[in-house]
Order: C-alpha cells, then sequence, then structure tokens
C-alpha cells in the first residue's frame, strides 16, 4: 500500500525534475543569447522560441517515457508500444477511452 502511494509522487518528482534541468539551461541560453542586444529583432526572438518549445517538447516526451518505463516494469500493459501510447495519452489528457491497465499489476 505504501508503495502504490509513494511511487507516483516518485514519478512527479522526477518529471519535475526533467523539467526544472530543460528550462534551467534553456533559460541560461536565452538570457546569454539575448545579453547586450538593445534591440531584438523579430526573427532573432521567433527562432529562440522555436528551439525552446523543441526542447520542451523533448522534455515532455522523456516524462512520458518515465511513466512508460514504470509502466512496463511493473507489466501494466502487453508491450512497450502499448505503455508508451498509454502514457502519451494520459499525459496530454487526451484521453484513453481504447486501453486499460491490469489492476494485478502482473
Amino acid at each position: 500500500m505504501f508503495t502504490r502511494l509513494v511511487m507516483p509522487f516518485v514519478l512527479l518528482a522526477l518529471c519535475v525534475l526533467v523539467h526544472a534541468l530543460v528550462m534551467t539551461y534553456q533559460l541560461r541560453r536565452l538570457s546569454r543569447s539575448t545579453t547586450g542586444q538593445k534591440k531584438l529583432r523579430f526573427w532573432h526572438v521567433t527562432w529562440l522560441l522555436i528551439r525552446v518549445a523543441l526542447w520542451m517538447v523533448a522534455a515532455h516526451l522523456v516524462e512520458i517515457a518515465i511513466w512508460a518505463s514504470f509502466f512496463v516494469w511493473h507489466q501494466m500493459f502487453p508491450n512497450v508500444e502499448t505503455s508508451f501510447y498509454f502514457s502519451a495519452v494520459t499525459y496530454t489528457t487526451v484521453g484513453y477511452g481504447d486501453l486499460f491497465c491490469r489492476r494485478d499489476g502482473g
């Protein structure tokens, strides 16, 4: 029972850690690239935002993979693809009416 309560918090903490690392890295890069510029050019800022968005998508994919790995580890789905799919649709709040995990974990 205790493990069932603690594991989601551990997974959540890992996801927050991934998010914080990527955001810190991107904010440092952003501040370095704009330091000393009097006027920020539209295309320069746009390109920076595109790169930040791509890094955030990558961070979200890592976070989805963390959850999917947990599902695989506990054999909640028949294969890795299904675990990743379930993780992605629940992470993005799309919904998962087409999949259900095993209650017994095995």
